[in-house]
């Protein structure tokens, strides 16, 4: 059926897609973190402004937020594959 394969595929895609997302912002969340330490190392040795710390904290927050997004992203296209082959 046409409508099946439709759906499949594009469930499919959207997974595949998620899980993409989800390795690269992993990575992204890794250098986040080592930013949030130099940040801080530099702020407490006199030689950055509590800003950059901040912006450092803020960027690690949205990398998360983002990793968040795509771990759910990722779960609700398996589930509507799933559904989509009788499961």
């Amino acid at each position: 059926d046409r409508q099946f394969a439709q759906e499949f595929f594009s469930y499919r895609d959207q997974a595949l897609s998620a899980r993409g997302r989800i390795s690269l912002l992993a990575a992204t969340i890794r250098d986040a973190e080592a930013n949030v330490s130099t940040s801080v190392s530099r702020y407490r040795a006199c030689e950055a402004q509590i800003s950059e710390v901040i912006d450092a904290q803020n960027l690690l927050v949205t990398q998360k937020q983002s990793f968040y997004k795509a771990i759910f992203d990722y779960q609700i296209a398996k589930s509507r594959l799933a559904r989509s082959v009788g499961r």
